[in-house]
């Protein structure tokens, strides 16, 4: 959120000057973030093993609920299902 807050919202230069558009849908990213949006967003496959782990979706066996990594996967089962508080 750091990053984000830094990057997009500082120095008053507006978000497309600091971005390029995408071919898909036309918001403007990031050049460094292009690839991870591709992936997250539109669901393109050529990407980076680092990529594909960070928008790799799961799905909850119970509920059917998505997402994104393991670690939310068990905190919702344990919160959700088990009914457990951390």
């Amino acid at each position: 959120m750091t990053r984000h807050m830094y990057v997009m919202h500082t120095d008053g230069v507006d978000v497309k000057e600091r971005g390029i558009p995408c071919d898909k849908c036309g918001k403007f990213v990031l050049r460094t973030s292009m690839e991870f949006h591709m992936a997250a967003i539109h669901g393109v496959e050529e990407v980076s093993d680092q990529i594909k782990a960070r928008t790799l979706r799961i799905k909850c066996p119970t509920c059917g609920k998505m997402f994104r990594g393991e670690r939310g996967l068990e905190r919702h089962i344990q919160c959700v299902h088990n009914k457990v508080r951390s």
